[in-house]
């Protein structure tokens, strides 16, 4: 049966965080980020987080439909730095605290890295220039192969060629060949030591690269 892909609402934000969450379970940051695994606070910290940016009229929140069973199956969220400059508003510095309401457990020390790496990534290869990112992009394994990612991220693509703004996004090594195929070149890997945030276990370290690609304006 065919997907389709639909504007989100603000009442598909628990669905949208579980399908997140459930799409990245096996990756190797997960256990490192959320040792606790995936408890009723992390679900909330989620949920009011996205619930924010929803309501930012920045921000755009896509999701795929299964035609068959009306479930979502695969979901976007991308961000439109349309009038200030790069930046990522968050306010965290490195020797930021963690929020109020950070799930009990959750290494904060190695989200803070990964923000302020992004941030840095942002100043160093796009600059002060209007841009739109790919906040996440998730596909439920179990509907991969069906073109449900391509299709939301063909959205983004046509958008910013409409604006004729670039793109970028921070990819991992499982969605490089959709990527490069729409269009987006690597810029940087970021290979973090995982053991320097406090994990003593074997993991896989390819698998945990996070790659920063743009996709310049045309």
């Amino acid at each position: 049966m065919p997907i389709s892909i639909l504007p989100a609402e603000e009442a598909d934000i628990p669905t949208i965080v579980r399908l997140q969450l459930a799409a990245f379970a096996s990756h190797p940051r997960i256990p490192m980020q959320w040792p606790r695994g995936y408890t009723p606070d992390l679900y909330a910290y989620k949920e009011i987080g996205d619930r924010g940016d929803f309501q930012d009229a920045a921000n755009h929140y896509w999701k795929a439909i299964d035609a068959e069973s009306r479930a979502m199956v695969a979901c976007a969220d991308w961000s439109f730095h349309l009038s200030r400059a790069a930046e990522q508003f968050d306010g965290i510095n490195e020797r930021s605290g963690p929020p109020d309401d950070w799930p009990e457990g959750g290494n904060w020390e190695l989200k803070r890295f990964y923000r302020l790496n992004t941030r840095r990534m942002i100043r160093d290869y796009i600059g002060k220039e209007q841009y739109i990112m790919l906040n996440v992009l998730t596909v439920l394994s179990e509907h991969q192969g069906r073109g449900a990612g391509k299709k939301l991220l063909t959205w983004g693509v046509e958008e910013a060629d409409k604006l004729h703004v670039s793109m970028c996004l921070e990819s991992t090594p499982a969605g490089l060949a959709l990527y490069k195929q729409m269009g987006f070149v690597v810029r940087e890997v970021v290979a973090a030591n995982m053991h320097d945030f406090g994990w003593k276990e074997p993991y896989d370290e390819e698998a945990a690269h996070r790659i920063f690609m743009v996709r310049e304006a045309r």
